[in-house]
């Protein structure tokens, strides 16, 4: 919590590096993802019902809980911080 992730750098026995991969931390990609949610209300010119914001911020909140793999828990403390 609080800080973005690490950077993965890939070397060759000669300390060459190849490659790297940014390993960002859940809080990090959640806080990203809400971000672009709000961007994306505040530029579209329907505007939408707290409930539909609610519904889409759930949403997007349990596919990043697909893809990282983090507990049900873990979700629900990041909904009800943010949905109240």
């Amino acid at each position: 919590m609080g800080y973005e992730g690490k950077v993965l750098y890939f070397m060759d026995s000669d300390e060459n590096i190849f490659g790297l991969i940014k390993k960002k931390t859940a809080w990090y990609i959640i806080l990203r993802a809400l971000r672009e949610k709000a961007c994306s209300f505040s530029s579209q010119k329907a505007s939408f019902s707290k409930a539909e914001m609610e519904k889409k911020v759930t949403k997007r909140l349990c596919e990043i809980q697909v893809w990282l793999g983090f507990s049900d828990a873990y979700r629900t403390t990041w909904q009800v911080k943010l949905l109240v």
